[in-house]
């Protein structure tokens, strides 16, 4: 069985900004942004850095438009953190606190905070009862029985 002995956990701030690609309809007002992380690389010293991206999808109404767009686009991200990631740690990446901030009708500056959760584990062993063995009637098993 597998318990948690140990854990270490951290944010880092990431910020970006992202352009609309030509032919999409200028940013009227942005609704949400959303994001979540695929990290590639994970190096630790004495400290932690974690690479990847932020597959980021922002949802916004066009200015003059009567239904909402949504575009997505691939954010690559560098976070480092203060402490080390001790050998063996299962490592959960997660995204906090997205924001996405209008800047033009075509720009927006994606502000987000990346946490790193770092796991050891200690296994234990315990031994199972595999067999078991049918009791004749008749038999008395020692303790009392409360009936109510």
């Amino acid at each position: 069985m597998r318990t948690a002995a140990h854990e270490e956990s951290g944010t880092d701030s990431v910020k970006s900004v992202l352009t609309l690609e030509s032919g999409q309809s200028p940013m009227g007002v942005v609704l949400a942004a959303f994001a979540r992380p695929a990290m590639w690389e994970l190096t630790t010293d004495s400290r932690t850095h974690a690479e990847g991206v932020l597959e980021t999808t922002i949802i916004y109404m066009p200015l003059g438009g009567e239904k909402p767009v949504a575009i997505t686009e691939d954010v690559p991200f560098r976070a480092t953190y203060d402490f080390a990631v001790p050998e063996g740690s299962w490592t959960t990446l997660s995204v906090e606190d997205t924001e996405a901030i209008q800047i033009t009708g075509e720009r927006v500056e994606l502000k987000c905070n990346v946490r790193l959760q770092a796991q050891v584990y200690e296994t234990t062993d315990y031994t199972l009862a595999l067999d078991a063995e049918l009791i004749e009637e008749g038999h008395e098993i020692p303790g009392g029985v409360t009936l109510y």
